[in-house]
């Protein structure tokens, strides 16, 4: 059974890849004080925490943070070694603490998948946005006519048929 994770304070919530282009790896890394925890994921769910985080930021009264005013993004500390896939996620606001909850669960067979809950504040959810959007941009370019990515040795564009 592999192992949940709940975190209330974090250092760092961030998305990165490993690989080049075309076959990278998507991966989150949450630190905490003494602990980095690294989930791999779909590039799709990269994208879907991004456009959650900018309704919340834009809709919620979410707490400011630390103060240290850093709304840079960490890169991902290596090495990264993955606890597991996810399979779902989740964003909620919670009043209580003026913070946006990530729950994400584990892909799996199992009946007891594993958990992990992330709390972020504000800080944290313009560091990650900007910092994801520029890690999803980072990829293989678009095909103006098909929307299909490119290779760096081209591609095969059915419109071009």
């Amino acid at each position: 059974m592999s192992s949940s994770f709940d975190f209330d304070q974090l250092q760092s919530f961030s998305a990165g890849t490993i690989g080049p282009p075309g076959q990278r790896v998507f991966f989150l890394q949450a630190a905490s004080t003494g602990e980095i925890v690294s989930l791999r994921l779909e590039k799709q769910l990269v994208a879907a925490l991004a456009d959650a985080f900018e309704v919340a930021i834009a809709n919620y009264d979410v707490i400011e943070g630390d103060g240290r005013g850093n709304e840079t993004m960490e890169p991902l500390q290596m090495p990264v070694v993955a606890e597991w896939v996810v399979g779902g996620l989740g964003v909620a606001y919670d009043p209580a603490e003026r913070k946006i909850v990530v729950m994400a669960e584990e892909l799996t067979d199992a009946d007891d998948p594993a958990k992990a809950r992330f709390c972020l504040d504000r800080r944290l959810l313009i560091a990650f946005t900007h910092g994801a959007r520029a890690v999803l941009d980072a990829g293989r370019p678009t095909c103006p006519l098909c929307d299909r990515p490119v290779d760096p040795d081209g591609h095969f564009c059915p419109r071009m048929n």
